[in-house]
């Protein structure tokens, strides 16, 4: 019998609508200005579609969001809350999405002595999978992390827990299998060392993390540790969205012998005795692409190759669909992974790129700076929604002539041909999109 995390139990997941009407999407500040959520007509039908309907400011003390998702862990209730994290703000900040949709509204924060009896702890993303609500946090006395559980309805904390003992760097990406009272996390390095960009000599001297670990989240006990290898630098994490399926997806951004880059499964195999349950390989190989040096940014200069820079993962809604923004080569790939352990590519589009800056066709004769940073595929797999920036420290080293803020839409159609929306070019105003959602 399977036994679940107590706390996450796992709701069943309801079909979802297809079309979505609206975004929730987490902007930069512009000068002297508060962060905001703007709300974005994304409906084709409606005349206002591709324009700001209405923003909404966040509390000054957010600067910055490291995720936005629904509040779902009520499967059968429609959605409503908006939850938003903010590492260097140290809280969670639920918007109210009722009763105008096109107007939310703050209604609670919670701060960090609050869900982690740490006033230093930084929320890095959460977990609604089930009948309770996961946060995933770190600070300086705890860089493996840990998780809080917290009560959907009125957000109080039913427990904490620190993951230990601690491998030595700070976690940057997770992933939850509630199932099995599980979470993986990936280390980018120190704190430091991530604020910090991609720094070549760090890279070359295997100083990032390589390295997959698996937690007991119950107990906050260190299962498992899964190398990628020496030559690999992991960063993102996406674990599927069934919580009956025991396997994800995690993104190897650069690798320091020839700048490639790699998408690896991890999954459980419960043949295998305890402490080896979890296993990893490569399933998806993308190669870095060859370019005089002179033409390039000075980080890559001496390399004289364009690192496809893999900076996110998102599944479709059934895990059949892979999609993987390649930031640094400006391309958005799309994988059937019905079997998850041979993915097989259905289609790619370009935009922007540290070498083809490809145009948007609503621009098609401006280059365009930046590339898919992060991707948001909708309920149906049939649009997926991409955003360029990244932070301004990779921004300024991968894109010294401007990495330009944008978001743009990719429509799928039924044989997996893809192609940019040339009709959807929203005017941002010049600021980053930080996180993403979409209204049905």
């Amino acid at each position: 019998m399977i036994q679940t995390d107590p706390g996450m139990e796992v709701v069943p997941r309801l079909p979802p609508q297809t079309r979505e009407r609206i975004a929730y999407v987490a902007i930069g500040a512009a000068s002297g200005t508060n962060l905001e959520i703007a709300v974005l007509d994304v409906d084709r039908r409606s005349p206002r579609h591709g324009q700001i309907l209405h923003r909404t400011a966040l509390p000054e003390a957010i600067r910055d969001v490291s995720s936005l998702a629904f509040n779902r862990s009520d499967s059968t209730a429609p959605d409503r809350y908006l939850l938003l994290t903010s590492p260097t703000g140290r809280c969670l900040c639920i918007i109210d999405t009722h009763p105008d949709p096109y107007a939310p509204q703050v209604a609670h924060i919670v701060t960090a002595d609050e869900f982690a009896d740490d006033a230093e702890a930084e929320p890095k993303a959460i977990c609604c999978r089930g009948n309770g609500l996961g946060i995933f946090w770190v600070s300086p006395s705890q860089p493996a992390g840990a998780v809080a559980i917290l009560d959907p309805q009125d957000y109080a904390r039913q427990r904490s827990n620190g993951l230990a003992p601690d491998p030595g760097e700070c976690s940057y990406g997770f992933a939850c299998h509630p199932v099995h009272g599980t979470v993986v996390t990936s280390a980018w390095g120190s704190a430091e060392m991530a604020a910090a960009g991609l720094r070549p000599d760090l890279l070359m001297s295997a100083a990032y993390g390589h390295s997959l670990h698996v937690w007991d989240v119950v107990n906050g006990t260190h299962e498992q540790e899964i190398r990628l290898g020496d030559q690999a630098t992991v960063l993102e994490l996406c674990a599927a969205n069934d919580p009956a399926r025991s396997y994800g997806f995690a993104a190897v951004t650069a690798s320091l012998e020839d700048l490639s880059a790699a998408v690896w499964i991890w999954h459980r195999d419960d043949t295998v005795a305890d402490g080896k349950r979890w296993q990893a390989r490569k399933v998806i190989e993308l190669p870095a692409e060859t370019a005089p040096s002179d033409g390039l940014p000075q980080l890559l200069s001496s390399f004289g190759a364009v690192p496809p820079l893999v900076t996110h993962l998102d599944l479709t809604d059934d895990d059949r669909y892979l999609l993987v923004s390649c930031w640094g080569s400006g391309e958005l790939k799309r994988y059937d992974v019905s079997n998850p352990f041979a993915p097989t590519l259905t289609d790619s589009v370009r935009l922007g790129g540290v070498l083809c800056e490809t145009p948007h066709p609503a621009s098609p004769n401006q280059i365009l700076g930046g590339g898919p940073g992060r991707s948001l595929v909708n309920a149906d797999g049939s649009r997926v929604y991409v955003a360029s920036s990244i932070s301004a420290p990779w921004d300024e080293q991968f894109y010294p002539r401007g990495a330009e803020h944008w978001l743009a839409r990719v429509d799928v159609d039924p044989d997996g041909t893809m192609g940019v929306d040339s009709e959807f070019f929203p005017d941002l105003k010049g600021s980053p999109v930080l996180a993403l959602c979409l209204a049905q």
